[in-house]
Order: C-alpha cells, then sequence, then structure tokens
C-alpha cells in the first residue's frame, strides 16, 4: 500500500496523466503518509487533487474533480503561498480544500475550473461553505489574495452568503485581516456587503469585535506592519483605514438600535475598549509563519 501510495503522488507532482488514470481507482481519495518534506514540497495529509492545485497541474484538477473535489487536508502544513505574498510563509489549517491551495499558490485558470465545478449545489457544498482547523472559510483566504481570480472567488455573492458568517470575531476575520495586511479590495467587499441587509449583521459584528490582544479592527488598521512583507502599501493601508473608520461609525449606530442581548454585549465590549486595551505588540494572525 505505501508503495503504491508513493507511486500515486509520484505521478501526481510529475503530471503523469496517464500514470495517473491507471492508479486513479485505486487511489482516489487517499491522503499522502509521507512525513512532510517543505523543501521538496512533499506534505503529509495531502490528497492528489492538493497537489495538482500546488504545483498548477490544470489537466490534473480536472481529471481528478468527479473524485477529490471535496478532500480535505488532513494535516497542519507550513509553505510560501504567492498569492498571498511572496515574502512569507503561510501556516494552512488542516481540513483545508483544494481552492484554499490554488488561491494561495495563485492558480488562476485552476481557480476558475474549480468555480466552474460547482455551479450544482451537491459540488458547492463539498468546496465551500466549511472551515479549516483555524476556523477559516475560503472567502477569508480569498481576501488575503491580491490578483483577479481571487477577488472574483471572495465577490462571488453565493461563496458571500455561504462564509461571510461563518467567522465573525477573533484574529482573521476579513476585517481584522484586511486591517492588518492592507487588503483594500476585501475593505471594499465589506463596504458593499454592509448595505445588504442580509449581510451587514456579519459585517457588523466584525467592526465591533477585539482580537487577541484587545484591539479593534479601526485600532489594527492604524498598526505599523512590515509593508514589504505583507505586500502591501501605505496608502493601501490608509485607505483601508477610511473605511474601517466608515464601518465602524455604521455598526456603533446599527448596534445601538438593535434591543436584544447579544447586540447589548457586544457594544459592552465595544465601549470598554478604553479601560481594558493591552499595551502589547500584536500577534501575527496565526496563520502566518515567520
Amino acid at each position: 500500500m505505501c508503495k503504491q501510495s508513493s507511486q500515486w503522488f509520484v505521478a501526481v507532482k510529475a503530471n503523469d496523466l496517464a500514470q495517473v488514470s491507471k492508479l486513479l481507482k485505486r487511489n482516489a481519495n487517499s491522503t499522502d503518509r509521507r512525513e512532510s518534506s517543505p523543501e521538496n514540497l512533499i506534505f503529509k495529509g495531502f490528497g492528489a487533487i492538493h497537489y495538482a492545485c500546488l504545483h498548477g497541474h490544470l489537466d490534473l484538477v480536472q481529471q481528478l474533480i468527479k473524485y477529490e473535489l471535496g478532500l480535505r487536508t488532513k494535516q497542519t502544513v507550513t509553505f510560501f503561498a504567492p498569492g498571498f505574498s511572496n515574502n512569507t510563509k503561510y501556516k494552512l489549517g488542516e481540513n483545508s480544500s483544494c481552492l484554499d491551495i490554488a488561491l494561495l499558490q495563485k492558480q488562476p485558470e485552476i481557480i476558475k475550473t474549480l468555480m466552474d465545478s460547482v455551479h450544482n449545489e451537491q459540488n458547492f457544498d463539498l468546496l465551500l461553505g466549511q472551515t479549516n482547523t483555524f476556523n477559516l472559510p475560503t472567502i477569508v483566504t480569498a481576501g488575503l489574495c491580491q490578483y483577479q481570480a481571487a477577488y472574483d472567488v471572495m465577490n462571488n455573492m453565493k461563496v458571500i452568503q455561504a462564509e461571510l458568517g461563518l467567522l465573525t470575531a477573533g484574529d482573521v476575520t476579513l476585517a481584522t485581516n484586511s486591517a492588518f495586511f492592507g487588503r483594500i479590495e476585501c475593505a471594499k467587499m465589506l463596504q458593499r456587503c454592509a448595505m445588504d441587509q442580509n449581510l451587514r449583521y456579519y459585517v457588523f459584528e466584525m467592526m465591533l469585535r477585539k482580537d487577541a490582544s484587545k484591539r479593534m479592527v479601526l485600532e489594527i488598521s492604524k498598526l505599523e506592519v512590515d509593508l514589504v512583507r505583507y505586500n502591501t502599501t501605505q496608502n493601501e493601508r490608509e485607505e483601508v483605514q477610511k473605511i474601517m473608520e466608515e464601518l465602524t461609525r455604521e455598526a456603533y449606530t446599527y448596534a445601538l438600535g438593535k434591543q436584544d442581548e447579544k447586540w447589548e454585549n457586544i457594544l459592552a465590549e465595544y465601549n470598554s475598549q478604553n479601560q481594558d486595551t493591552v499595551e502589547i505588540i500584536p500577534a501575527v494572525p496565526e496563520m502566518v509563519v515567520v
């Protein structure tokens, strides 16, 4: 079994379509048992479709979609992610999808192929609407990236409706990521969602929640960060800051008008900001590795 499995993943890495076809029925939906070796691009817990997305093997992805579209990674791994930044390693949480990997590896043709495959409801549920071990849905991964194919995923209304509300608090929401990393397109998407009566609830909750260092999103947008490392500019971060200021005002007004315990608690947390802000350097969101 180990030898057969090794042959399978070697064939996938080599983009050997004939060998993959030969081994497909026996090995589809299996995951790599070899120990991770990032320098050799071997990752324990990856399936064939994950490797195909990692290496940019479009023909192979098309062949594997029928069998492995819903396959999730089985272990947290670390790799360079040019879709996020050329200068930083990324920690990919267990239970991530092939689309997450394609986004992080900046594979626009593969991203389009995967998104084209989810027009039917069953395939959509296989690929999207789930979170990994860090509670990140795919829309958060897309929001970290800075190229058109990723923006198309992030702005897809069906994706927004399925995933916007999956992560509204903590260190790695769409809002905190946009504020910290200067992701202007992500900020603009949140701005548009705040205009939608069915979506603003989630955006406004993000804006009034604190991160682990007791900082609000607006405060995070004003922190100094390594612009080169995170592939951003000061102008982008300042533009994001303006959007966060606007969204924070809107969120506060919205919360004042809500007459329920949840929003009363959120407002109490927000209003306590000046009393309990912890004066420490904020932790970089945990999926980023030095």
